[in-house]
């Protein structure tokens, strides 16, 4: 997780490249923090919902849906 964070810092990426890169971790859990940190760093945001499809329980997509709202919003 440490190394993709970094990443993050330093690049941007697409949403399905951010999908693809959850299927590092096995748990739900990891898949939902680290979609949560990688929004910002999205070059596609409207694409976000590739993201989203990759998550395993519909309550880890409403977690992650209401930040990305909140974003959205403030814009």
């Amino acid at each position: 997780m440490e190394i993709l964070e970094s990443q993050l810092l330093q690049h941007f990426f697409t949403s399905e490249q951010i999908a693809e890169l959850m299927d590092v971790w096995s748990f739900d859990s990891n898949h939902l923090k680290f979609a949560k940190k990688a929004y910002e760093r999205t070059a596609d945001p409207q694409n976000y919902f590739l993201v989203v499809k990759r998550l395993s329980y519909s309550s880890s997509k409403k977690e992650l849906n209401q930040p990305i709202q909140k974003i959205q919003l403030d814009k």
